[in-house]
């Protein structure tokens, strides 16, 4: 299917998006309305299995060779984690053969969340974490599939009982099956399929043990450590044709080896700057974007930040953030998320006084997903929430100042930080904002001080790439370009293709500021980032159009540590 097809089609589909169709209803529509090959999952038979697994996305594990598979079931008795549970099934084999099941840990969670923009209520499905523990660093191509276990069907694998956690809106933890957090194993050479399950030590059948099960998916575990990498960069991605586009252009990077540096490798890592499915408010649209996402975020690891689109407060408490918390699960969390509601007289100083998606803000909000790093290769990635309290002395101010201060640059040579909120920007859309203000004050010098590389934003809605800079405190929105290129890179990557369109106007019309290196507000797309080595990496950013006309941007970055 070519992409003007898939951008037309898809068209049609976000037009009824917007009515919150029910789940079964949209797979059919977008069953009908899109090939088998990029939309192949929304032709399982949902309707006949009722609990197969939906909206499945990865992130990286807690441990360097772990991947966290995530899905959703629908929020029935029968597909409850009272009546069943699900399993990954792993295998090395291009054929689905010798299959697997390593050590899991599961994490099964759920909200309710009340809009604050018509009141509606909405309760959403169950939602699972699984963590697959002890795969093959390197680089290694694994095949999976979700099954879903009656559990009354599954004792010979040893199943244990999931970890709950907790309901923001309800503070319901549904305690009676919350026990014993077991890891789930699987014993080897069990023959299974949707039917039946043989058990391997007395050759009985088990009738219908198996009661859904996903067709075979595939991902790349992540490199060892130090090793080259390369990873797709985006923000403000929502949920249009122009997403779409830009969401098949990452999955071809993620599928097809870049020989043009003299390197085999493919994108292993997706980076979201924030802003990811425009809900606001509006929660249907969650589940209507993971599935659009799905091709890509099923075999690539996604890491994400929370944006203002993010931050949602439920109308029945002012709790912030409820569905990126329980949506994802990022790893090396440094515990479960601390929120404090959105003080009311607060509220009625936003913008339409609504803490829906409002621009300026400035919550409580730390732990969790809004805060975290990993090592991925050759990069330490350092993930910061903009929304979250950030002065000196703050939680996120504590730890970012720890984990900078403890970076060996012998083991991760490269550093990128992402958050939402950009410090500066040739644009006229966001400029000015309260958190961006603060963040600005408090953090940057960590940044300087520490030889920060790459600092990936979102938020205005086009692309901009700076030289090295450093702060004017003359002019804070004008920094000075770093003559010895040991300076930060600012790169701002919000035309991911989202439903507001790109920003209007440039701060400066005529010509772009000096330490401006590219900027563009017309074209959506994304970047992405090859290390090749611990001194050279290649940012390439890749628009949706559909020739090579137009804007470009491609460059070699010297590693500012080692200058």
């Amino acid at each position: 299917m070519t992409i003007v097809v898939i951008a037309l089609l898809l068209c049609t589909f976000i037009s009824g998006t917007q009515e919150q169709e029910g789940d079964i209803a949209i797979a059919g529509r977008l069953s009908s309305a899109f090939s088998p090959g990029l939309y192949s999952h929304l032709w399982e038979p949902y309707s006949s299995m009722e609990c197969l697994p939906r909206h499945i996305h990865l992130s990286l594990g807690n441990t360097e060779s772990s991947v966290m598979i995530s899905c959703s079931l629908p929020r029935t008795e029968n597909c409850g984690p009272d009546s069943v549970t699900p399993i990954v099934i792993v295998g090395r084999d291009s054929n689905h053969a010798s299959p697997s099941t390593p050590e899991q840990i599961k994490i099964t969670t759920k909200y309710g969340f009340t809009s604050t923009t018509n009141r509606a209520h909405y309760e959403s499905r169950w939602i699972h974490h699984i963590e697959v523990l002890n795969l093959e660093l390197g680089d290694h191509k694994y095949w999976y599939r979700i099954e879903v276990h009656a559990n009354n069907k599954t004792d010979s694998v040893n199943r244990g009982s999931s970890h709950v956690v907790p309901d923001f809106a309800t503070g319901d933890s549904d305690g009676g099956w919350q026990a014993s957090s077991r890891l789930l194993r699987r014993q080897k050479g069990m023959k299974n399929n949707l039917q039946a399950n043989l058990q391997p030590d007395t050759g009985k059948k088990e009738e219908e043990a198996i009661v859904a099960s996903t067709s075979p998916r595939t991902f790349r575990t992540p490199p060892h450590v130090s090793k080259p990498v390369q990873i797709a960069i985006v923000g403000d991605l929502g949920q249009t044709t122009n997403s779409t586009k830009t969401m098949y252009h990452m999955m071809k990077t993620t599928r097809k080896r870049n020989q043009s540096k003299n390197d085999d490798i493919v994108t292993s890592l997706i980076l979201c700057a924030g802003d990811m499915s425009y809900a606001n408010s509006n929660q249907e649209l969650w589940t209507n974007w993971f599935d659009v996402m799905e091709p890509l975020f099923s075999g690539t690891p996604l890491l994400v930040t929370g944006g203002n689109h993010e931050i949602e407060c439920n109308a029945d408490n002012l709790d912030i953030f409820v569905p990126y918390e329980k949506w994802f699960r990022m790893p090396n969390r440094l515990g479960e998320a601390i929120m404090e509601p959105v003080d009311p007289n607060y509220k009625k100083s936003l913008w339409n006084q609504s803490c829906s998606t409002p621009s300026a803000f400035l919550g409580r909000y730390d732990y969790g997903n809004a805060f975290y790093a990993v090592t991925h290769g050759l990069v330490r990635i350092i993930t910061l929430s903009s929304y979250s309290q950030t002065l000196p002395g703050s939680r996120q101010e504590v730890w970012l100042n720890h984990e900078l201060a403890q970076l060996n640059r012998t083991v991760t040579p490269w550093v990128i930080v992402m958050y939402h909120a950009p410090f500066y920007t040739t644009f006229r859309a966001h400029n000015d904002e309260i958190q961006s203000i603060l963040m600005h004050k408090s953090m940057e010098i960590l940044f300087l001080k520490y030889r920060v590389n790459i600092i990936v934003n979102g938020h205005d809605h086009a692309y901009m790439r700076t030289h090295p800079i450093v702060a004017n405190l003359q002019d804070p929105e004008n920094p000075t370009v770093d003559v010895t290129g040991k300076a930060p890179i600012h790169i701002t990557v919000g035309a991911g293709g989202n439903r507001e369109g790109h920003v209007k106007e440039y701060l400066n019309a005529t010509m772009s500021e000096p330490w401006v290196a590219k900027r563009n507000k017309d074209e959506y797309g994304f970047g992405t980032l090859h290390v090749r080595n611990c001194t050279h990496a290649y940012w390439s950013w890749i628009r949706d159009g559909k020739t090579s006309k137009g804007f470009q941007d491609e460059v070699w970055f010297d590693n500012q540590y080692f200058l």
